[in-house]
């Protein structure tokens, strides 16, 4: 580990780091250093003032004046401490003032000041008290923290003390007599104070010289994080940036792919108004008990695979808005009897085709009325029920219903089947968007995979969970399908009787029949461009009685509605396409209701993505009629809008 930091600490980027980092200890040492000599440097200047204005009030005060005979003179201390304190004052002064901080200044200061020591103790007369200046003044330049300066003062004290010892005794020690070892004794206590100041000084000078280390290494690690702050903002900014366009990529390639499915949903849906509305007019054609089984089953097989073909728009399209997050579901009352009936009934020519059993059993007290949304629940247990029925081939699907005991109420709807059963692996992509146990299943039973996906989230948003309890090869398997309840209190309970639903052979369900009378009288203009749709449309309108006008655009259909208006003739129902050449439905109905058209339009779309409906009634429809028509459903909303009745509300039409 030691070898390995040694190593690191001999590349070359950190010997370049710790040359950088004594650069910057150095010159923040040296720039704390001239801060301190500058302000010693005044601070020993203002003592000097001071220093001469005491030494000329103690001359005055101790010897003024000398008398010889009859006349009186100036006494030589007070000459001296006025002459001499200014000539020792006048160059640090000077150099304080101009060169502060530099060495010379210093080392001037050092000397003027342990002078001004020695003419102190010469005015005072070399009273010992005085000499304790010298030791005060060098405690006071040891505030350098530069020992050099000691030594300069010390040098000067002890010349002055050896010099004056000999010349003039008297003005040093207060006696006449010339005592050489008294100036060693004073120059040796000199010595003695140095060593501890001077050991003083290299101390706080190796203190400061680590704070500037430390603070070096501070102000390069406050550089390195700011670098590095700097480095992330700009990686920030970068992945923001980054971020947003991703953003918009994304939002682009949803509205991409919105408009994509909009119009995938508008050219299926279109022709496949033509193509089941005319099967049904088959059935409709003649006694369709005396036709050849031929033709029923051909008859059948449109219908079948027309249904089917929607089915998977419509899955796609709830996938689109599972990932969109716009699912949405209602809460409103259900019949849980008459709904399962209708889901037993819907299947009954999947499991009559293959001899299969489909069995419904209930466990305990139901309750006869649940609070959901009926639509997307039977929507779930078709696709868990169909898909049960697909993958088994002999036997049958029983599906057991019981209530669930919670404080918030669960229903329970267990779909166990004979079929081929799943692996741990191939269980582990079943609610997978298009992931089917495997690729060969696609090919061998068809279907998109995305029923199981869409039935869970439709499950979920029903407050329960879509579940696989078990499944075995050969043997078969068990789907859960839990949904709340609701608030039960008031709602009876009741033992359901068990449905079954056997072989029941081929059979071809009738479209239910349309009163000739319901829409006699009404008049209706048809705006539609598709030749196909404008057959059946006008067919079935016709057949329930109604006279109608067909166009093919949107702008003929405004010219033909204002004009019959200012006819006094008005039509009674618009049926407006929303997608037309020329205009659109939705220029139209805009047009017509900015020239103050109040009469009913009724908007006619394949368009089926979330706010497909406010859109045509914001623009001022007053209904929704959805391509392939239901002829039931679209004769029940011309006749609304045509002769409503205080009970009757807007509906939209049932998705297939």
């Amino acid at each position: 580990m030691n070898e390995l930091l040694e190593n690191r600490f001999r590349t070359p980027g950190n010997a370049e780091r710790q040359s950088r980092l004594e650069t910057r200890a150095r010159r923040f040492l040296e720039a704390q250093n001239q801060q301190l000599y500058r302000r010693t440097d005044r601070a020993l200047v203002g003592l000097m003032i001071l220093q001469w204005l005491f030494a000329i009030g103690l001359a005055w005060v101790l010897t003024p004046t000398t008398w010889d005979g009859d006349r009186a003179a100036w006494s030589p201390h007070w000459v001296s401490a006025v002459g001499l304190g200014a000539w020792l004052v006048a160059l640090p002064l000077y150099l304080g003032w101009k060169h502060a901080g530099e060495p010379l200044t210093r080392h001037s200061l050092a000397i003027a000041q342990m002078l001004w020591a020695s003419l102190l103790i010469h005015i005072t007369g070399g009273r010992i008290e005085t000499h304790f200046h010298v030791f005060g003044s060098l405690a006071f330049l040891s505030v350098y923290r530069d020992w050099r300066v000691l030594l300069t003062a010390s040098a000067v004290v002890i010349a002055d003390h050896g010099m004056r010892s000999v010349m003039n005794p008297e003005s040093v020690y207060g006696e006449s007599a010339f005592a050489f070892w008294r100036t060693l004794e004073h120059a040796g206590w000199i010595v003695f104070e140095d060593v501890f100041l001077m050991w003083s000084c290299v101390s706080k000078t190796a203190q400061v010289r680590m704070c500037a280390r430390q603070h070096a290494e501070l102000e390069e690690s406050h550089a390195i994080i700011l670098e590095e702050v700097r480095s992330q903002t700009e990686q920030l900014r970068y992945s923001e940036s980054e971020a947003r366009r991703f953003a918009l990529a994304a939002d682009a390639a949803t509205k991409a792919k919105t408009a994509f499915l909009a119009n995938m949903s508008h050219e299926i849906r279109t022709p496949m108004t033509a193509i089941v509305g005319f099967a049904e007019l088959l059935v409709e054609d003649g006694d369709i008990t005396r036709a050849p089984q031929t033709r029923i089953e051909a008859i059948s097989t449109i219908r079948r695979n027309g249904e089917h073909l929607l089915n998977v728009i419509n899955d796609i399209l709830d996938v689109s808005k599972i990932e969109a997050d716009q699912l949405s579901v209602e809460s409103l009352p259900c019949d849980l009897y008459r709904l399962l009936a209708d889901v037993q009934s819907t299947l009954q020519s999947r499991t009559a085709e293959k001899g299969l059993e489909l069995r419904l059993d209930f466990a305990g007290l139901l309750p006869r009325q649940i609070q959901t949304d009926p639509t997307r629940l039977r929507q779930i247990l078709l696709n868990v029920i169909g898909n049960a029925i697909k993958f088994t081939s002999q036997g049958g699907v029983r599906v057991l219903v019981h209530l669930n005991p919670t404080p918030r109420g669960e229903l329970v709807f267990d779909v166990i089947d004979s079929g081929i059963g799943m692996t741990r692996e191939q269980q582990e992509r079943i609610f997978q968007p298009f992931g089917q146990a495997d690729d060969s299943m696609s090919r061998r039973f068809g279907g998109t995979g995305l029923g199981l996906v869409i039935s869970r989230r439709l499950a979920q948003l029903l407050g329960g969970d879509l579940l696989l309890v078990s499944s075995i090869p050969e043997v078969g398997t068990t789907m859960r399908i839990v949904v709340a309840t609701g608030d039960l209190s008031g709602t009876e309970l009741i033992v359901m009787s068990s449905l079954e639903l056997g072989y029941v052979g081929s059979s071809l369900d009738l479209p239910a029949e349309i009163r000739a009378d319901r829409l006699a009288g009404c008049r209706v203009l048809l705006a539609e461009d598709h030749a196909e749709n404008q057959r059946l449309i006008e067919y079935v309108a016709r057949k329930a009685g109604a006279e109608v006008t067909t166009v093919s655009n949107g702008r003929l259909a405004v010219e033909a509605a204002l004009a019959q208006g200012v006819a006094g003739a008005p039509y009674d129902v618009i049926l407006m396409d929303m997608q037309m050449p020329v205009m659109d439905g939705y220029d139209a109905t805009a047009t017509l209701r900015a020239e103050g058209y109040s009469g009913s339009i009724l908007a006619l779309t394949a368009s089926a993505m979330s706010g497909d409906r406010d859109r045509c009634l914001n623009v001022g429809c007053n209904d929704y009629v959805r391509k392939p028509i239901d002829r039931q459903l679209m004769v029940e909303a011309i006749h609304r809008q045509w002769r409503p009745t205080p009970s009757e509300v807007l509906v939209e039409a049932a998705p297939s």
